[in-house]
């Protein structure tokens, strides 16, 4: 009979113990405002791993509201500090170049180059070589530019409608011709995000242009893909290769690119704040 009251009496007082315990947990939690640059309800997935199961985190706009102890609430602040920053405005330009240019200017990009340290007057003169091998170009024209905030979609269409001529049976021995309007397009969407040092960018693009010398057909070249590429840097996003043999024996064999009317697209990225 003591031994089952002595077991009731401990049985209770460690539910007492653990009523205490939260009671005080509870007390010790504060209830803290943040204000992010982030869309805060984005970051709520990213928190709510390290809050304990009295915790509680609510979003509303641009703002966090956190319930938890001091401890946690100084883990979330410096988890916030680390991933939520403000966000940047990003230029994407896109080109529609020449293949023959293309490879002019990558022949022209790789090599080594020497570089020379100090003066003739000096005792001694230190040289550097440098292997290059980066796709760049001398010129910097753009066919279309969009400026977007990371993170959002960015969507730009330029484009015109071109008459075309459509013949039409008017009757058994009778033809027309009737003027109809097609659009020529270009369409751009793109989604750039900051990672790190360098830009991820969702791109969806579609050029369209009537073939010169030909029955009112259209070249259309598109382009659909995510890429990461370096700030500041055209980087080859579309086209074809063909290879060609030209020694005889089959000893060697050179390449060349060919492409939908000769034409490779090309990206860029540019932090601009």
């Amino acid at each position: 009979m003591n031994s089952r009251t002595n077991h009731r009496v401990g049985t209770l007082l460690l539910m007492l113990f653990t009523i205490v315990a939260a009671n005080y947990a509870r007390a010790q939690q504060t209830t803290e405002i943040y204000e992010t640059y982030l869309p805060a309800n984005k970051l709520v997935p990213i928190l709510e791993p390290l809050l304990g199961p009295d915790d509680k985190v609510t979003a509303y706009h641009n703002k966090l509201f956190v319930k938890a102890s001091p401890a946690v609430q100084d883990e979330l602040l410096a988890v916030l500090q680390e991933i939520d920053r403000p966000l940047k405005n990003i230029q994407v330009s896109l080109r529609y170049a020449d293949n023959s240019q293309l490879e002019a200017q990558n022949q022209s990009a790789q090599g080594q180059i020497v570089v020379y340290k100090g003066s003739s007057r000096e005792s001694g003169v230190d040289v550097q070589v440098v292997n290059k091998n980066r796709f760049s170009t001398h010129v910097d024209s753009a066919d279309h530019q969009i400026r977007v905030l990371e993170g959002e979609q960015g969507v730009l269409e330029v484009g015109k409608d071109v008459p075309v001529d459509q013949f039409v049976f008017l009757g058994p021995l009778q033809t027309g011709t009737v003027k109809e309007y097609r659009s020529v397009s270009n369409q751009l969407y793109v989604v750039p995000k900051l990672v790190k040092d360098r830009v991820r960018i969702e791109v969806y693009t579609s050029n369209q242009r009537m073939k010169r010398n030909s029955d009112n057909q259209i070249q259309k070249m598109d382009a659909q893909t995510i890429v990461v590429v370096e700030p500041g840097i055209w980087t080859p996003l579309a086209g074809t290769t063909r290879s060609t043999q030209d020694a005889s024996n089959a000893v060697s064999y050179s390449t060349r690119r060919t492409g939908s009317g000769e034409k490779s697209l090309q990206i860029r990225a540019d932090i601009v704040d």
